[in-house]
């Protein structure tokens, strides 16, 4: 552990107020409540939800909360996506069969 400890004191202090960006401080509590959740599901998988069923649960959830945000109904699907690229790629493709809908006489968008 004195190894981690020593990379962590490397890291500039987010709470003085010095970094300009990626910088999310949270309430003791909030904190406490994100290290819970990370100690049950640090070993979960998303791409499984038959055997994953709570992360299933929670995508649909935020999915739901987010379709309410911009005022969808229940028609309304998503995913959630787990990194820069993987969310790049999906959110160009859903654009592209969007527009593709709407433009059915453009074979190469």
């Amino acid at each position: 552990m004195d190894i981690l400890n020593e990379r962590y004191k490397q890291n500039v202090n987010n709470k003085e107020g010095k970094t300009f960006a990626y910088v999310f401080i949270s309430e003791a509590k909030h904190c406490e409540f994100l290290a819970e959740v990370f100690k049950k599901f640090v070993h979960t998988n998303a791409l499984n939800p038959m055997q994953n069923i709570s992360l299933r649960n929670m995508e649909v959830e935020v999915v739901s909360m987010t379709a309410n945000m911009l005022n969808g109904n229940s028609e309304f699907i998503g995913n959630i996506t787990t990194g820069g690229s993987e969310s790049i790629f999906l959110a160009m493709k859903a654009y592209r069969d969007y527009f593709l809908s709407k433009n059915p006489d453009v074979d190469r968008p």
